[in-house]
């Protein structure tokens, strides 16, 4: 299934389903356990089946993918690509609308969590298994042979990483000449405004319920740490998955160190009721929360700033 995928990687890969064949077909350069526990936790080991389950949206993400090449910066990109390499593929969210946009090309999916790339594999049809390589590896360790790729693709990963800049530099290692390399992250000013929005909340007059106003508090506290102007790793972040919001200016750095030529940034979240979507996802993930927590008047002031 994943032969091919040795022939592009610097450094020598085994299948995992040698020695467990609840995992076969995926390719490893020999990751240990304590690298694996030390980048990621539960959500997405144990628990990664909920996890697939809660955020699987291969619409959402081909309409994302859709829109960047359709953006005035890249619409003259209409050769299709021979590889595209997938870095934090998870189960596939990113993966599924790149098969159906590229139906020749062959894609590397590839994650720290191989109980998710076990629910991608097991998601692929026969003919989809022929053209992906299922890839057991640390997005900020990657080591392709240059010009492997056309298009590295990082749906949502880089704000998951101590290091970000480690796999902006790993996939333009792995590109050619002309490459791409797109990433799809949250920004600080978009992050800022709905900031603005809770802050809003929390300053009504009107009464929010205890839960809701607890959730909030700590959502607002989390957020406060993550748009910060500084880019040291604090032990605050060992502990959880999500740890940036990104200025565009990092992102600028990050490319120029890496060896890019230029960044070109397209805006995703400019469709209506953008806030309040990303509002209920929010509570949609809090524990002990859910989306009626919030009374209806706190929604329709959400729709105000909308």
């Amino acid at each position: 299934m994943t032969s091919w995928v040795a022939d592009l990687y610097d450094l020598p890969l085994v299948d995992l389903g040698d020695t467990n064949d609840e995992l076969r077909g995926i390719m490893s350069p020999g990751i240990t356990e304590d690298e694996v526990s030390r980048f990621i936790h539960s959500q997405f080991r144990a628990d990664a089946g909920h996890y697939a389950e809660a955020y699987k949206n291969y619409a959402g993400w081909r309409r994302y993918i859709d829109m960047v090449f359709e953006s005035p910066e890249f619409s003259d990109r209409d050769v299709p690509p021979e590889v595209i390499v997938d870095i934090g593929s998870g189960s596939g969210n990113s993966i599924f609308p790149m098969l159906e946009k590229y139906p020749d090309t062959r894609v590397i999916a590839s994650d720290l969590s191989v109980e998710l790339l076990s629910i991608l594999r097991d998601e692929l049809t026969p003919e989809q298994r022929d053209r992906v390589g299922l890839l057991h590896g640390n997005a900020e360790e990657m080591h392709f042979i240059p010009g492997s790729a056309q298009i590295v693709v990082g749906a949502a990963i880089l704000h998951h990483l101590f290091a970000p800049e480690k796999a902006v530099a790993s996939a333009h290692q792995a590109l050619g000449e002309g490459g791409l390399a797109m990433f799809f992250e949250p920004c600080q000013r978009g992050k800022a405004f709905t900031r603005m929005v809770y802050e809003a909340l929390m300053n009504d007059r009107r009464e929010l319920p205890e839960t809701a106003r607890d959730y909030i508090t700590s959502r607002m506290n989390f957020m406060d740490r993550r748009l910060r102007s500084d880019y040291d790793v604090k032990p605050f972040f060992e502990r959880v998955d999500d740890k940036w919001n990104f200025a565009y200016g990092h992102f600028e750095q990050m490319a120029d160190k890496a060896g890019f030529s230029k960044v070109d940034f397209v805006p995703l979240a400019n469709r209506m009721k953008h806030c309040e979507a990303e509002i209920r996802v929010h509570f949609k993930q809090g524990r002990g929360v859910e989306e009626d927590t919030l009374p209806d008047w706190a929604w329709e002031r959400i729709a105000e700033f909308d």
